[in-house]
């Protein structure tokens, strides 16, 4: 047998054959085996390309992740769009408020201007919990319209339902002047602050005590206020709590989220003298 020296290599080394066969044939592979870097390679394409069969458990599995993300992504672009949304129909509200109550009250343009800003303020910049949803001093002399105007705003902001109660409550501070109306006093405000109303209106603030400018002050800041005792409603008043009946007391008064207005007939830095 002669042999040349390629036969012989063939013959000695099997790498040889199997690197000659594959130059010769390329790769086979038996019928229903697929190489692993096939697979992967299909299975970016699928997924990149179109939608996977549900029959496919690696493509179904896939598949909500990626519809999670998009989900995700809707809703958070939604609430961030939200508030655009609500800012825009209040806008228009107030807009519409505006212009009523324009025609009502001539010749105050400034003023009205801010009235409507400060009605609408709360519900921009938020509402904390029991405290006045917003405090407002009206300054001018008597008969300039102040008490009509809230009239009014508060009408139309029960008509475009950004408020459920078009009653104003009114207080008049001049009419506890003395130690003995301190509870006449508290009795008056427990029935506003837990009213059917939206408003309270304080007149007179500079003719107030100082125990019933310190009430005022703390519900305006803080919210509530603590009573010098604890008290029940009997017979529509406030009443001193003894014995069994501390159990249905009242030890605290909050604001209820209520507008607080003030009417003040001299200067801002008056005011400030006052109130401290």
């Amino acid at each position: 047998m002669n042999w040349n020296v390629k036969e012989i290599l063939t013959f000695l080394f099997l790498e040889w054959q199997v690197v000659q066969s594959i130059k010769r044939h390329g790769w086979i592979n038996k019928e229903g085996v697929i190489p692993k870097t096939r697979t992967r390679s299909d299975g970016q394409v699928r997924q990149n390309q179109g939608r996977p069969s549900p029959s496919t458990p690696a493509m179904s599995e896939g598949i909500p992740a990626v519809r999670n993300q998009s989900t995700n992504h809707h809703q958070a672009t939604r609430k961030d769009t939200q508030p655009t949304l609500q800012s825009e129909q209040l806008d228009t509200i107030f807009q519409s408020i505006r212009h009523d109550i324009g025609r009502k009250m001539i010749g105050q343009t400034c003023y009205l201007d801010e009235l409507c800003l400060s009605f609408k303020r709360p519900f921009v910049t938020g509402m904390p919990k029991n405290k006045p949803k917003n405090s407002l001093v009206l300054f001018g002399h008597p008969g300039s319209g102040r008490k009509q105007s809230i009239a009014f705003i508060a009408e139309l902001l029960k008509q475009h339902k950004v408020l459920k109660q078009e009653t104003v409550s009114v207080m008049d501070l001049s009419s506890y002047t003395t130690d003995s109306e301190f509870q006449l006093f508290l009795t008056d405000l427990y029935k506003c602050l837990y009213a059917k109303s939206d408003i309270v209106l304080f007149e007179n603030i500079d003719k107030a005590p100082s125990k019933v400018l310190d009430a005022i002050a703390q519900l305006t800041i803080d919210g509530k206020y603590t009573l010098p005792a604890r008290y029940i409603m009997d017979k529509n008043k406030l009443i001193e709590a003894t014995g069994a009946l501390l159990q249905q007391s009242i030890s605290e008064i909050y604001a209820n989220e209520k507008y607080f207005v003030f009417l003040y007939e001299k200067s801002e830095q008056s005011l400030s003298d006052v109130t401290g």
